[in-house]
């Protein structure tokens, strides 16, 4: 299937195998701002359609894999916060 967006005038006849959320960085929010936010939409949309939510190697996602995912993206954030690295001035 091609992605997109839905047909909100046919939406009440659609059929698709899967809906993909794709977060992409850098965003105007930090990363772990950005996963906090859809994480809990993506799992209301799996609960109301009967569906799982899956990682991006199309494994069920669970508090483990959650909290690794967190963990990345709170280095990510980190390094876009960290000055660059210049050399040190002589005297």
């Amino acid at each position: 299937m091609k992605p997109g967006s839905f047909d909100m005038a046919n939406i009440q006849s659609l059929q698709t195998p899967a809906i993909a959320f794709f977060l992409t960085l850098p965003a105007p929010v930090s990363a772990l701002d950005a996963w906090d936010t859809m994480l809990p939409t993506a799992q209301r949309m799996a609960e109301l359609l009967d569906g799982v939510v899956l990682d991006e190697q199309r494994n069920a996602i669970g508090r483990q894999r959650i909290a690794h995912i967190r963990d990345e993206l709170r280095a990510y954030d980190r390094q876009r916060e960290a000055p660059p690295l210049t050399r040190p001035t002589r005297w």
